[in-house]
């Protein structure tokens, strides 16, 4: 019986590897011939233990991108070890192909530099975003990071301490003239008539307009910063022709992060072709505009 069995086995496993050769593609076939004939080729090499070469490596990361039957042909080494041969071999085109070209940022020429350095040493009030801003007015594009790593370092100033701070103004708090405040009704009667009392007149916010006083101290915080933290007023017609210059420079030539560093009254770009940078004093020489002129 067990006789029998044996001879049918015998039998049936031929039978099965017909079938399976003719099920199969042609492609399939030449492949696996292929793979079959590249290994006994190695094999009658002179040497103890066969040694994969990179055409021997390159041959069968080929053959496993083609064929998805090529780990059951593989006999002298392990599937893992393919995968790791194109892994290696991924890696080594990229590294090659990232050193032909340039590699790191592109250099900055010692002309931007310089001009960088000059537009921050004339506008101490400016930062890395408002000069990156008139870089771009005129037709360069740097990154505001080098921009800010361009700029010489500038200390703090110094800051006084609250109670500095006090002492230095008590009279002036004690003399107020005017209080702005909204249309809560947190204001009421009682602490209008305190106001009153204390001599302060008592100035409303628009009505239905909660964020007005916000934006209103915003605006004046700008034109402090800006313009009267440097100056000196001698009277009210002084004054006033300071704040009009500052508006003009700040209608025209201020750049502005929420206009995508434009001005309000939009500028045009002014590429390098149009001539050498030349500053423009403003605002009394507080501020500067930047344009080109042909030489």
């Amino acid at each position: 019986m067990a006789r029998s069995d044996a001879g049918a086995m015998s039998l049936l496993l031929p039978l099965l590897g017909a079938l399976r050769a003719a099920v199969r593609t042609h492609r399939n076939l030449a492949l696996e011939n292929l793979a079959l004939r590249q290994q006994l080729a190695m094999l009658r090499r002179r040497s103890k233990r066969p040694r994969f070469g990179s055409l021997d490596r390159a041959f069968w990361v080929w053959l496993s991108r083609r064929w998805a039957g090529w780990r059951e042909v593989l006999h002298i080494v392990r599937p893992e070890t393919v995968i790791r041969w194109h892994r290696k071999g991924f890696r080594s085109f990229w590294t090659w192909k990232s050193r032909c070209g340039r590699t790191g940022r592109p250099r900055i020429g010692s002309e931007l530099a310089e001009l960088v350095r000059t537009m921050a040493l004339a506008n101490p009030l400016r930062g890395a975003p408002r000069i990156h801003g008139e870089l771009l007015k005129l037709g360069l594009h740097v990154s505001q990071r080098t921009v800010a790593r361009l700029m010489p370092h500038r200390p703090k100033p110094p800051s006084q301490t609250w109670r500095t701070f006090l002492q230095t103004h008590v009279a002036d708090l004690a003399s107020v003239r005017y209080l702005l405040c909204d249309r809560d009704r947190i204001y009421g009667a009682e602490f209008r008539r305190r106001v009153q009392a204390i001599g302060i007149a008592e100035v409303l916010a628009a009505p239905r307009s909660p964020w007005q006083n916000p934006f209103v101290e915003r605006m004046i915080g700008t034109i402090r910063r800006e313009l009267l933290d440097h100056v000196i007023v001698l009277n009210e017609g002084h004054l006033r022709r300071r704040l009009r210059s500052y508006f003009r420079y700040h209608r025209g030539s201020r750049t502005h992060l929420a206009l995508e560093k434009d001005a309000p009254e939009p500028r045009a770009v002014e590429p390098p072709e149009h001539g050498r940078v030349v500053a423009l004093p403003q605002v009394g020489g507080l501020h500067h505009r930047y344009v080109r002129r042909a030489a």
